[in-house]
């Protein structure tokens, strides 16, 4: 296993050299409020960038360039409300700029439509956000109108939201064909009260929290961490089709990128187990002792997965079919939110940038 350290890889050259399979492993450590970025090949930090606030979640573009993280509060357990955005880019100058929500405290997790469009869910106004990361505008919100909705998952294929709600053990099934906030028929409906999006609710567990859609859009895992118990289910019928009893609290889940293969962060058990999509049987399972495992992401060839170890300090990469943990990632204070790009780099200061162009530099 391979331990790696913070050092730092300031270089664009670095970047230019990573083989086509690497990823870019992207990190937000919310103690000191920097983002990080490792090449998961080489297992060197990129970069090492100050953002002024600490994400909690991260969401990728379709084109692994641009980066959206919600702020959902600050402090180590987020006592202090948030009501932000940080949208940075994975190439060229470190540029991290805020989007203010207003009123819409607590965003937590987020879902790319497409490249301009990003879905979030707004916790204490209890609905989803429509956001252009672009303009930094809010498209539409559509209430879901249940507490404790804290993750996300969508469908491209019926243009649906899927919300597990904590305290209630349900997940909302949200309508976001709704029309455009800024156009002539999104303006009328939303002065319309009588307008609900919320096409359907599924009884799960209590404490539903973690949640991942197949890749075919056919299948929803939702892992409840109180009732301890992973529910599979039938999104065109919209109803559970099996009950997983398990232990651990489960907490997050992620689909491999084939669809075949589920990741679970078990943290009370510290462990992150996987699960065969099709027979539903657990194929996997490593101990990580003492690194409470929450946050997950799953790499571009969907044979690496990571976790968050938060008292730890570190990122575990394992190989999902070694069944091993092969490398460990060092991180700043408190990390929280984990990406991958399949777009291999780090944005640069522009200090940097300055002395990439000067001749003869070689400075890293």
């Amino acid at each position: 296993m391979r331990l790696l350290s913070k050092t730092w890889w300031a270089g664009a050259a670095l970047c230019l050299a990573a083989p086509a399979t690497a990823d870019t492993l992207i990190v937000s450590n919310r103690g000191d409020e920097t983002v990080q970025f490792f090449d998961t090949q080489s297992g060197q930090t990129l970069a090492t960038l100050p953002a002024a606030v600490g994400a909690h979640e991260f969401a990728v573009s379709p084109d692994g360039k641009t980066v959206v993280g919600s702020c959902y509060g600050s402090g180590p357990r987020h006592q202090t409300p948030d009501q932000r955005l940080l949208v940075f880019s994975v190439e060229g100058k470190w540029e991290p700029r805020m989007i203010d929500l207003g009123e819409h405290v607590r965003p937590n997790d987020l879902r790319f439509v497409e490249s301009q469009r990003v879905w979030v869910t707004s916790e204490v106004k209890q609905c989803v956000l429509e956001v252009d990361p672009t303009k930094g505008e809010i498209l539409r919100a559509l209430p879901f109108a249940r507490p404790g909705g804290h993750m996300l998952a969508w469908s491209s294929q019926r243009e649906e939201a899927y919300v597990p709600c904590v305290p209630s053990g349900e997940v909302v099934v949200v309508d976001t064909r709704a029309p455009k906030a800024n156009s002539k028929e999104g303006q009328e409906s939303a002065t319309n009260e009588a307008v609900d999006p919320v096409l359907a609710t599924v009884k799960v567990g209590r404490g539903a929290e973690g949640v991942d859609l197949s890749p075919d859009g056919r299948w929803l895992w939702v892992a409840s961490h109180a009732s301890q118990t992973i529910s599979v289910i039938d999104v065109e019928k919209r109803t559970v089709v099996e009950t997983l009893p398990t232990d651990g609290h489960p907490f997050r889940v992620r689909f491999t990128p084939d669809g075949q293969t589920v990741v679970v962060a078990h943290p009370g058990a510290h462990q992150v187990r996987w699960y065969d999509a099709n027979t539903r049987k657990e194929s996997g399972r490593v101990e990580l002792p003492q690194g409470l495992p929450t946050c997950l992401a799953i790499g571009s060839k969907g044979r690496m997965a990571y976790a968050v170890c938060g008292p730890l300090k570190e990122i575990a990469q394992i190989d999902l079919v070694e069944g091993q943990v092969v490398a460990r990632f060092a991180t700043g204070p408190e990390p929280d939110a984990v990406a991958i790009s399949a777009h291999v780099g780090a944005p640069q200061t522009n200090a940097e940038l300055e002395g990439s162009t000067e001749p003869g530099s070689d400075e890293r």
